[in-house]
């Protein structure tokens, strides 16, 4: 079953005002409002890489089941564009993260920090104390993988293709080896979750930032559309 992204709340194709808190506009960091309607957008846009791995796996078992000639192109380009969007969601992750942390810390104290001090993944799952950032403590499995994965795919160079080759399951999954800096001495872990188990699990934490944003920071922050 095909699940895609929600990081539109409401149902349309186009990202709505009303989507997108009115933050402060005199954050050191940037526009915070642009911020975060680009990484609502590019997750949106995710959605057209879900629909193409989709149909490539599929039509692809399907050849398989019938006995079709393959070619190698279309054997990996599901493999392909499942590695970018798993990079890709990593980096959107990362940058939730900050966003977090810079309006965690202007809702505590009323001025900007000067430091984005947990500006990723893995800066969130070193914290001892990770008050703050429900939204990402309530699903910590599912952020752990998104962070084996994607850091498998951009660090690790032990080949994960080949069993992504031999997926003949119907549903499209997320595999990888990752090998800590290339030595074999550190030993190698597997990851491993279907596309529909993760995207579903995503769509809780997007849910569940979204509701952070409009309930504990918009006390100390934001000002309602008019």
């Amino acid at each position: 079953m095909k699940i895609l992204l929600k990081a539109y709340s409401l149902k349309s194709d186009e990202l709505c005002a009303e989507e997108v808190p009115i933050f402060p506009n005199d954050c050191p960091f940037g526009h915070l409002e642009e911020k975060y309607a680009f990484i609502l957008t590019r997750l949106n846009l995710l959605n057209e890489k879900i629909d193409e791995i989709h149909l490539c796996h599929e039509t692809n078992i399907d050849s398989r089941a019938k006995r079709e000639y393959i070619s190698r192109e279309k054997v990996l380009r599901p493999l392909a564009i499942s590695l970018s969007l798993a990079s890709e969601l990593k980096i959107l992750t990362d940058e939730l993260i900050s966003l977090n942390c810079v309006l965690s810390e202007y809702s505590l104290t009323q001025e900007w920090p000067n430091e984005i001090a947990v500006d990723c993944i893995g800066a969130y799952l070193n914290l001892e104390n990770k008050n703050g950032f429900e939204p990402f403590n309530n699903n910590i499995e599912t952020i752990k993988i998104i962070n084996h994965i994607g850091n498998a795919i951009k660090h690790s160079f032990i080949n994960s293709e080949i069993l992504w080759k031999r997926n003949i399951n119907k549903t499209p999954m997320l595999i990888a080896f990752h090998n800590n800096r290339n030595k074999l001495v550190n030993g190698i872990n597997y990851y491993e979750i279907s596309l529909p188990e993760l995207i579903s699990k995503y769509n809780i934490i997007l849910d569940n930032y979204k509701k952070k944003l409009n309930s504990d920071f918009a006390k100390h922050l934001f000002k309602p559309h008019r």
